[in-house]
């Protein structure tokens, strides 16, 4: 495929494995939360230099956002072009709703302890309290799960804004990998 450097696009913190070919091909960029490129998914003013979006890729990072999905798509949705494409991937789970596992944080601290690490929870209203067992992705202490997310309520959140939403089915899935 020859390059189309008119089509821009950005990932959030994409593997190399295929930001490179992307970058390659588009007029791409891989950013990230905490490193440059920066990209905040939940700022909408931090998507400003990139605009306008031809595509997004966010690939297993909702359920570490500080927002729930449901404030964090219309920000996704707003970002792109008019038939943009936004290439999602989240661990969803047979639920009604998503299950948030802090209340609405002002910060949180990993601390490594004898034990493993436990989480020192800082909400915006109430008291700081530790959990003895969060569950970190990407190996301990490195990136927390804040939440469970609902397949259900995934795509109501998509559908809300304007996405249309598609699916790999589990053959698709099963025989290629996710």
């Amino acid at each position: 495929m020859a390059p189309q450097k008119a089509i821009r696009g950005i990932g959030c913190s994409d593997s190399e494995v295929y930001a490179r070919l992307l970058a390659d091909k588009f007029d791409y960029v891989n950013t990230f939360y905490h490193g440059e490129p920066l990209l905040d998914i939940e700022n909408d003013h931090s998507y400003l230099e990139y605009q306008p979006l031809n595509f997004i890729i966010c690939n297993d990072v909702l359920e570490h956002a500080f927002l729930p999905p449901g404030e964090v798509i219309p920000i996704l949705y707003q970002s792109l072009r008019p038939g943009g494409y936004l290439i999602l991937c989240a661990s969803t789970y047979k639920l009604s709703k998503h299950i948030e596992k802090y209340p609405p944080l002002a910060g949180y601290e990993v601390n490594k302890t004898a034990k493993g690490y436990q989480l020192h929870v800082q909400p915006k209203l109430g008291r700081d309290y530790v959990d003895p067992q969060p569950v970190f992705h990407g190996g301990p202490g490195s990136v927390l799960e804040l939440r469970l997310i609902s397949d259900q309520g995934l795509q109501r959140n998509l559908r809300s804004v304007g996405f249309e939403v598609s699916q790999l089915s589990d053959s698709v899935l099963k025989t290629y990998g996710a």
